[in-house]
């Protein structure tokens, strides 16, 4: 009978025994990652999704309408200008008013509206003495020099200032308004505009004396 080596025996079966290890360990390796896997992908169950059944939202409101851009503001007239055209008006005015006079009713007339016309250049004279100058306001002083001289001359050429002027009952009523018209209204607007004119006009700068002779 062979005997057999006790330590040799033991070597074997350690042999044996691991390599039964090793191959239940290859063959529980995939059924890990498997498990591994899964419970990775296994997180938080998401919570179920509930369903609004509460009223719907009002709808948005509506955006505001622009506001229209406020219209650009009107260039206030020149006041100066605005009485220096009422003037003018006037003096043209004043040479027609003698065409409409024929009886003593139309003189009555006549001699109303020349009034109101005298009044109301004493009225224009006032403001335009209260209005500051202002360059370019020559053009207007001109304009009226213009109209002041055509009435003077329609006084020499216009019939019907001659006719009513001339009549001894018609000139009687019409004189004195005519005259009023000129002295009170008339020349005192004229020199108004005047005195502004030459107020404005730039003073003559005096020459400088002479200095002390080096010689």
């Amino acid at each position: 009978m062979t005997k057999t080596n006790p330590s040799s025996t033991m070597r074997d079966i350690r042999s044996y025994g691991g390599q039964q290890v090793i191959t239940l360990q290859l063959r529980v390796l995939p059924l890990w990652i498997t498990v591994v896997m899964i419970l990775a992908g296994c997180g938080t169950p998401a919570p179920p999704t509930t369903l609004n059944t509460g009223p719907p939202p009002p709808p948005p409101a509506p955006a505001p309408e622009p506001k229209p851009a406020p219209p650009p503001q009107k260039l206030q007239p020149d006041p100066y200008e605005t009485a220096m055209n009422e003037g003018s008006a006037i003096v043209r005015r004043y040479g027609t008013v003698y065409a409409s006079v024929k009886d003593d009713a139309t003189a009555d007339k006549a001699v109303e509206e020349i009034g109101r016309m005298t009044t109301r250049l004493r009225e224009l004279t006032a403001e335009i003495g209260k209005i500051p100058y202002q360059a370019g306001q020559e053009k207007h002083a001109l304009a009226l020099q213009t109209e002041l001289t055509q009435l003077q001359t329609a006084q020499l050429t216009n019939p019907d200032m001659q006719r009513v002027l001339g009549d001894p009952d018609l000139g009687l009523k019409i004189i004195v308004a005519h005259q009023s018209f000129v002295t009170e209204g008339l020349l005192p607007f004229g020199q108004a505009v005047a005195s502004r004119q030459a107020s404005a006009a730039p003073q003559p700068v005096p020459a400088a004396a002479p200095g002390p002779s080096t010689k």
